[in-house]
């Protein structure tokens, strides 16, 4: 069985739909796939946060999001935004293994790549985005053998990926070679897998394999913040979250998202929302 043929068992498709800004579909914590994600904004705007780097979307515009690269959607202000989700995964792809090594594996393996961007759905980011559609399409209407026509399509999709990271080359090789930008990648990643547990500023500095001072700077430059409050707020997000998508106790919520103190949380998080966790569901029950 391959790996269309399993995504279909499971109700899985190639291009989805997908809404937050509902009460029902809030926006997930930072995460990563194995595949290529393509996302593109049908009605809305959106800021797409890709290794940190936030990019706001509009109606129209368009992110390849390479694989393995820590995201998130968030919803900008009080609207919804609705937008399409294609997954790339390099199983999908030819098993004919020169073809791999010159056209696939540059992009899933560069490490320099991590998002590409298409305004308006023109040149390029406009192919792909007409072929997101006519996939979709096939798969609401699934004509016979549409999986074949489907998987040929995903194929050019992947094409037209190549072609840019082709135009993307030079300016690629330059950014992986600011290493104070992969050191800031590797701290975050690690607050990211370990933000419920109790983190110093020594072990966010391990993890870049840099001295305190110079994790400070790197926050600093790369972030505009520190890596206690970059810490901080992501723990709140992750509060967040649990707030509105569990019946857990504020206490509970506080010590699975890394906060010792109950009576920290609640101050750090008015800081940060302008009211206590408890105000803050409530707010959520008459949403």
């Amino acid at each position: 069985m391959n790996a269309y043929t399993q995504n279909q068992g499971t109700h899985q498709r190639f291009v989805k739909r997908e809404v937050i800004g509902t009460k029902s579909q809030s926006y997930p914590l930072m995460h990563d796939h194995n595949a290529i994600e393509l996302v593109r904004v049908d009605e809305g705007v959106m800021d797409c946060v890709v290794c940190d780097t936030v990019n706001r979307l509009e109606t129209g515009d368009f992110c390849l999001i390479n694989a393995n690269r820590k995201h998130q959607a968030k919803q900008v202000g009080n609207e919804p935004c609705t937008y399409s989700v294609m997954y790339l995964n390099p199983t999908y792809f030819t098993r004919d293994q020169e073809i791999y090594n010159r056209y696939i594996a540059p992009v899933f393996e560069n490490k320099a790549l991590d998002f590409v961007l298409g305004k308006d759905c023109r040149g390029t980011a406009g192919e792909i985005c007409r072929l997101m559609d006519e996939i979709s399409a096939l798969e609401q209407q699934r004509p016979p053998a549409y999986e074949l026509e489907v998987i040929a399509l995903a194929h050019i999709v992947f094409k037209q990926v190549y072609l840019r990271y082709i135009a993307l080359a030079e300016e690629l090789n330059t950014a992986q070679a600011s290493s104070d930008s992969v050191i800031q990648r590797k701290m975050t990643s690690f607050i990211y897998e370990h933000f419920s547990e109790r983190i110093s500023l020594e072990d966010i500095a391990t993890a870049g394999g840099v001295s305190r001072s110079k994790c400070s700077n790197v926050f600093r430059e790369q972030l505009d913040t520190t890596p206690i409050e970059f810490l901080n707020r992501y723990r709140l997000e992750a509060a967040t979250h649990m707030l509105s998508s569990t019946q857990d106790s504020i206490a509970r919520i506080a010590t699975a998202c890394g906060f010792t103190q109950q009576s920290y949380f609640n101050r750090v998080f008015m800081k940060e929302y302008g009211m206590t966790p408890k105000q803050y569901r409530k707010t959520l029950a008459v949403a």
